[in-house]
């Protein structure tokens, strides 16, 4: 690989305690055909295995930037764009992977963008032990607030209004200017495009070539930094992140994401606890209102088939659209 001073986009791989999994991100973001990359993997406190990993892999794009402490996702992430030495970062979670295009497609879009600050994402292929699916199943509708194209969402299963961290391109002083928070267990991304929603010169912005881009891994046995199942520090976070969310958002957060992780956990009383705060604090429609029923009333597996049987009578439809400031 041919070799800049100046790399065009530094990647940043946030890690701890997975050496056997690190390795298959950072080969995928060293073959992009975006040569002109640098590679920083910040190992998020004391990790000889993933170190010793690390010492093996013979290019010079990488960089490896190691903790003397583990302080979690965002601060990892901050550390690395603080390090970074390009105009644009592009985040990589090191259970995921890229498709050999994307950095190059994205360096493209983000140049081309008529906004200060882009937000530069693509489709990726949600792989799990048992089925993979591409997400999202929709692209935000021009002028569409940013929480209502995360958070209202309109089935059982996710994915149709996504930004995921893996799929984001964007340049360094916004994340310089903007810090991740160093004090969320989850939901770090999200906090992140919510607060960035409100910088001027912002918009979420997708390729006009829909193919994925990014291969994210769920429930290959592997936990990611972010993860929790704690629906009660999903509700705190909501409450939190009220000013930054329209009343439809808010409710629709709570009554699929929050939802759905305290049904799987079984947890039985957060069910009225779930629905009266949606009530109170903001604004569901009968949809939302079913959806949660569903999580909790309704078999995992009868869900599915009756999405996909709505799936295939109606499609999900793409419109290509950008959120912005």
């Amino acid at each position: 690989q041919s070799v800049t001073s100046e790399p065009l986009v530094s990647v940043i791989i946030p890690t701890y305690g997975r050496p056997h999994l690190v390795g298959r991100a950072i080969r995928s973001a060293l073959s992009q055909s975006l040569a002109e990359i640098e590679v920083i993997v910040v190992v998020d406190g004391p990790d000889p295995a993933t170190l010793q990993a690390l010492a093996a892999i013979a290019d010079p794009r990488l960089r490896v930037c190691a903790q003397p402490m583990n302080r979690g996702n965002g601060a990892s992430i901050n550390a690395g764009i603080e390090t970074a030495r390009a105009d644009w970062v592009a985040i990589l979670d090191d259970d995921d992977e890229w498709l050999p295009d994307k950095l190059a497609l994205q360096l493209a879009a983000a140049r081309r963008s008529v906004h200060r600050y882009p937000v530069i994402a693509t489709p990726y292929i949600n792989r799990r032990p048992d089925a993979e699916m591409v997400w999202p199943q929709r692209l935000p509708n021009p002028g569409e607030p940013l929480c209502d194209y995360l958070f209202r969402q309109r089935g059982f299963r996710g994915g149709e209004g996504v930004a995921a961290p893996s799929t984001l391109l964007f340049r360094t002083a916004l994340g310089r200017q903007l810090p991740f928070r160093t004090d969320l267990k989850r939901h770090v991304d999200s906090d992140w495009l919510l607060r960035a929603a409100r910088t001027e010169g912002f918009a979420l912005e997708y390729l006009a070539d829909l193919r994925p881009m990014a291969i994210c891994h769920v429930g290959h046995g592997a936990r990611r930094m972010s993860d929790s199942n704690d629906w009660r520090y999903s509700l705190a976070w909501v409450r939190e992140h009220r000013p930054l969310m329209t009343p439809e958002a808010v409710a629709g957060f709570l009554l699929t994401l929050t939802s759905q992780t305290a049904s799987r956990a079984g947890a039985w009383r957060a069910f009225p606890i779930i629905l009266w705060a949606a009530c109170r604090e903001g604004r569901p429609d009968t949809h939302l209102l079913v959806v949660h029923f569903a999580l909790w009333f309704m078999p995992e597996r009868l869900r599915w088939h009756m999405l996909e049987w709505r799936d295939r009578l109606a499609g999900i439809g793409r419109s290509g659209g950008m959120v912005s400031q």
